[in-house]
């Protein structure tokens, strides 16, 4: 995808994200440095969620009955999805001193 495809994908999922009723605290980006587009919920303290920018439009969009506590919770696995891949990753790295 390219930068104005990523930007279009993340403002059709701020639009399935709008739609649940409640003021929720979310933000989408794409980041062009590592061309990653990123879901940033308020529950999840702000911290920045890496996400497969279709696989997840099309979730949001297309699963019927979706609560947004389904969004939360499948941000979380994600998250720690993410840090695990990132601790196996780093797993015996010194990657405070490059």
């Amino acid at each position: 995808m390219n930068n104005i495809e990523q930007e279009t994908i993340c403002f059709q999922i701020n639009l399935e994200l709008g739609r649940f009723p409640g003021n929720h605290d979310y933000h989408v980006t794409y980041d062009p440095r590592c061309r990653e587009i990123g879901v940033q919920l308020g529950e999840l303290g702000g911290k920045w969620v890496p996400v497969d920018a279709e696989k997840f439009y099309s979730w949001l969009h297309n699963t019927p009955g979706l609560k947004w506590t389904d969004v939360v919770a499948m941000l979380v696995r994600k998250l720690r999805q993410t840090k695990q891949l990132n601790k196996q990753h780093n797993n015996g790295k010194d990657t405070h001193n490059h």
